[in-house]
């Protein structure tokens, strides 16, 4: 992964939830059940980019022949209005993907009928212009790391977070800091989307936006992160996100490895059917080697040849070896 002066440094904890998550979304994943992941504010594109290498990236790493094809049905999207984050997102792609599944969208634009055209990608947007309809009805699952401290807070803030990274990453405006939580929340309800997993500054902060999306009708849960601290909030609206919600035992190490693959049985291996034909060998007699100085006969002399064989002394009807005779004293 890659950064640069401007773009923020992704930090352990957003690690930790998401390979918890990555976890779970294989099980999706092992029963070729297809879904789509928008990641909002995704920065230098670490989140969908590991979702993306642990769930459904197989492939892509030239594992096919030995592991089986995983499910390339599932999509993975980063949005970002940052324009150095943006190129940073896709510098990151271009490095950690094959050719065949690099998009790096030239034109700029926003163009959701794309979603079928590549398994992961990055939109230069900002989430608070997208269009009116954009996505409505094809994401599962919106992940989220947006700016969540007040900056009131920043005279606290260590002095290596606040003063070399971007603020707009970090800070905002308000109070308490919850801005872009309503935000998720309205584009959340707009896309129709399902599944929502966010990540947050504090375990006050999380109590706060699940009471958020709870008044929304929505099952909500807060994961600790390996320190205690409350670190994600998980907000679901169908019964096939549930699994989602429990807290990660991060005491457990993930099983990341690629799916193994169902053998087939090959052509006559040992032990098929197959195996107990055997194919005739074909012996072919070896090519008779001439003297040495011998010359090689022509195609007249060939045919005088094989007519002498075939044809008798006293047989009357001889004219066609004769003229073959007469006519290789001609070409002489």
């Amino acid at each position: 992964m890659h950064v640069r002066p401007g773009v923020f440094i992704p930090r352990w904890e957003t690690e930790e939830w998401t390979l918890a998550l990555a976890n779970r979304l294989r099980l999706l994943t092992s029963s070729r059940q297809t879904f789509t992941l928008v990641d909002l504010c995704t920065g230098s594109g670490c989140i969908p980019l590991l979702l993306k290498n642990y769930v459904s990236a197989n492939i892509d790493k030239g594992l096919y022949p030995k592991y089986g094809k995983p499910n390339t049905a599932a999509t993975f999207i980063g949005i970002e209005r940052d324009d150095k984050a943006i190129s940073i997102a896709r510098k990151n792609l271009k490095n950690t993907q094959s050719p065949d599944q690099r998009f790096l969208d030239p034109y700029n634009s926003f163009c959701p009928p794309i979603l079928i055209c590549r398994t992961i990608y990055f939109l230069h947007q900002d989430i608070h212009r997208l269009p009116p309809l954009a996505f409505q009805g094809r994401v599962d699952i919106i992940t989220c790391n947006p700016p969540y401290i007040p900056f009131h807070k920043r005279p606290t803030i260590d002095r290596s977070v606040s003063h070399h990274e971007p603020p707009q990453a970090l800070f905002v405006s308000s109070t308490n800091g919850d801005d872009y939580y309503h935000t998720l929340l309205s584009i959340a309800n707009r896309w129709e989307t399902p599944a929502i997993v966010t990540e947050v500054g504090d375990l006050a902060q999380a109590e706060r936006v699940k009471s958020l999306f709870e008044k929304d009708d929505w099952q909500s849960s807060i994961w600790l992160d390996s320190a205690g601290e409350g670190r994600v909030v998980v907000a679901v609206k169908s019964d096939k996100w549930t699994f989602l919600l429990p807290q990660p035992d991060y005491s457990i190490p993930l099983d990341l490895s690629p799916f193994p693959r169902q053998e087939k049985s090959r052509w006559a291996q040992p032990g098929s059917i197959l195996s107990r034909f055997r194919r005739r060998k074909v012996h072919v007699a070896p090519r008779p080697v001439k003297p040495k100085g011998e010359k090689e006969m022509g195609f007249v002399d060939r045919m005088i040849a094989k007519l002498r064989k075939h044809v008798q002394e006293d047989d009357d009807d001889t004219s066609y070896l004769e003229y073959l005779e007469s006519l290789r004293k001609k070409t002489k």
